[in-house]
This record gives C-alpha cells, sequence and structure tokens, in this order.
C-alpha cells in the first residue's frame, strides 16, 4: 500500500537541509531539522525534532525534545520537553511533560502524570494530572483535573479558572484571574435499567460513530493517495469465489504470523525499532481492512464507473451495519478483516504476470 511504503525505518535516522523529505520517519535515535512542507509523523525512543512544519507534526516516544515550529502539535511520550511554537492547537500526553512555550495560537490539551507549562496560550488550557504547575499568560479559560496545582507568581488568566474541588490549590501572590475562580464536582454515576429506547439510540449513535470514523480516514486515503483504489479494482474486480477464498486465506496467514515475527524481532533487540513499526503497521492495516473491503462491496453494488467515491461511502455503511448485527456480526467481522488482510498483502506484494 502507497501509504505504507513511505514508513523509513532507520537507527538513528537524520533529516538535514532546506526541505525534509521524510514525512514518515521512525527509529532508535531520530533527528529531525529544515523546512518541512506537510504534515509528519515521528516516532523514535529518543527523538529530537528543531524543524519548521508547516501543517500537522505526530510526535512519539520514550524521550522527546520539540523544538522549532509547526501548525498543530500531536505528542505523546514518556517524557516531553516542549520548547515550540504553536500556531493553532496543541495535544499531548504523557508522565512528565514540560512546556517551556513562545506561544501557543488556540487551545492546549495537555494530560500526564506531572504537567509544567510556562507560556503563553491565546484561548484555553485544559490540564488533566496528578501534579500541575502553570505560569506565563492564558488569553482564555484554564481548566484543571488534578490532585495538586501551583500557579506561579505573575500568571494571567484574562478567562476563569476552573478546576475540581477536591483539588489542592497553591497560588502564589500576584496571580491575575480576570474572570474569577470556579469549582466543579464530577456527578456520581446513578445505577439505573437502560431503557429501550436508550439501547437504540445507544446502537444508532454507535453506528454512526464507527461510519464517520471509517469514512474520514477512508476519504483522507481516496485524496491522498487515488491510485490505491484504481490497483484494488484491477486486482480484485470482477469478483470471484476463487479469488477470494485466497485473500482470506492469505489474510489468516498475515493475522497470525504478523505478530509472531515483530515478537521475535524484538526479543533481538537488534530489531527493536523494525518490530515496533511493524506492530504499528499491523494495526493501521487491521484498521484499513474495511476501508477497502467496504470500497469492494460498494463497487460490486453500485457498478457505476461515475463518482466512485461513493462507492466508498455506500460499501462502508452497509459493512459497519453488517458487522452490527446480532449473530452474525462477529463473522462477517472476522471474514471482512481476513479479506481486508489479504487484499492489502497483494497491494504491497502483487503476483509477478
Amino acid at each position: 500500500m502507497g501509504l505504507l511504503m513511505m514508513l523509513v525505518v532507520s537507527r538513528p535516522v537524520m533529516a538535514l537541509g532546506p526541505q525534509v523529505e521524510e514525512l514518515f520517519t521512525a527509529g532508535d535515535n531520530v533527528v529531525k531539522t529544515g523546512l518541512i512542507e506537510g504534515s509528519v509523523f515521528n516516532a523514535g525512543r529518543n527523538l529530537k525534532i528543531d524543524a519548521i512544519v508547516k501543517g500537522i507534526m505526530f510526535a512519539a516516544g520514550e524521550n522527546l525534545l520539540i523544538e522549532g515550529e509547526s501548525e498543530y502539535l500531536f505528542v505523546a511520550g514518556r517524557m516531553l520537553n516542549v520548547t515550540q511554537k504553536i500556531e493553532k492547537d496543541l495535544f499531548a500526553a504523557g508522565q512528565s511533560l514540560i512546556f517551556d512555550q513562545e506561544e501557543v495560537g488556540r487551545d492546549a490539551y495537555l494530560a500526564g502524570e506531572n504537567v509544567n507549562f510556562d507560556g503563553k496560550i491565546n484561548r484555553n488550557l485544559f490540564i488533566g494530572a496528578k501534579n500541575a504547575s502553570i505560569s506565563g499568560v492564558v488569553k482564555g479559560d484554564v481548566t484543571l483535573g488534578v490532585e495538586k496545582a501551583t500557579i506561579a507568581e505573575g500568571t494571567v488568566i484574562e478567562g476563569t479558572l476552573k478546576y475540581n474541588d477536591n483539588a489542592r490549590l497553591n497560588m502564589a501572590d500576584g496571580v491575575e484571574i480576570v474572570g474569577g475562580e470556579n469549582t466543579y464536582k464530577a456527578p456520581e454515576m446513578e445505577k439505573r435499567e437502560v431503557t429501550e429506547r436508550e439501547k437504540v439510540v445507544g446502537k444508532i449513535g454507535g453506528y454512526l460513530l464507527k461510519v464517520v470514523t471509517a469514512l474520514t480516514f477512508a476519504l483522507m486515503l481516496w485524496w491522498l493517495f487515488p491510485q490505491i483504489f484504481k490497483s484494488l479494482e484491477k486486482q480484485n474486480l470482477p469478483l470471484t469465489s476463487s479469488s477470494f477464498g485466497k485473500k482470506v486465506a492469505t489474510g489468516l496467514l498475515v493475522l497470525l504470523l504478523t505478530p509472531l515475527l515483530a515478537l521475535f524481532m524484538l526479543i533481538t533487540v537488534v530489531g527493536i525499532p523494525v518490530s515496533l513499526l511493524l506492530i504499528t503497521v499491523y494495526g493501521f492495516a487491521m484498521f484499513a481492512a474495511q476501508i477497502f473491503v467496504g470500497y469492494l462491496l460498494g463497487a460490486v453494488l453500485r457498478q457505476n464507473k461515475n463518482k466512485k467515491w461513493l462507492n466508498l461511502v455506500a460499501g462502508i455503511m452497509l459493512l459497519v451495519f453488517l458487522k452490527m448485527l446480532p449473530m452474525v456480526g462477529g463473522f462477517i467481522s472476522m471474514l471482512s478483516l481476513l479479506w481486508g488482510l489479504g487484499i492489502q498483502y497483494r497491494l504491497l506484494l502483487p503476483k509477478k504476470a
């Protein structure tokens, strides 16, 4: 699959120069600098990024040092140290988070055991943590869900400070909170029987959520990699029982052997980065299986050469519905997963003519 083939594995990885081409990078020690025209994904045990990203930056690892600039930042890891300027929104999760921000253009959402934020946020700050420390300027509201929070001297909150009523709040002298303080208490869960109407509404809501999630990702693939779907039709249509059976059998082998291969590389130590990447690709492939199966179902049902993206929409809606049916839904889910894995294997490794 074209998207997966863009992944680059190296140990270490170094990208220098005025424009960085490797948009997908994974390794043990990853260093990335330069100008990146587009969104990027970086993963590594030790990850250092000092780049200007004209798009979304995704970063994950054990120890991360994030500098430079991006439009959006999504980051997760054990130890995070972020000094990057973010034009729009910041999303971060980890064990220990340290933010010394030049500026966050809009909102910041932070979750971790220990969170320390020092900088300027032009809208709202949300923190969920065991221990939180805040200093700097927040133009909007600050919402905390914490055990303990410290607000340093000179901090300015132009909106409202909201925090859970059982939090231990230490506020230094000289803190300015323009909108005042509010506390909240999480409501206690009330035990009661779920009505039939609520069950129906829940099932409909669950169906719509699954459809929207799958379609969002599917249409993104359609837009970015249209050639994938052309190859998909060429390899699988017209649909025959023989081709279907072979793809399901191949998918079963992929489902069983991939985790074993990843485990083998993991215990060799040297193959740890490759193993982690393989596990990531494996999870992606399992999710993407319904997208490719859905497209083929839509193509068979509609048999329309115009607006083929509607085949994708119709097929995914039908497949998600079938997977939610009682009694047979589990069987359909497993069958579609195996078929989808087999389809992707042949997209990556087509048979020679």
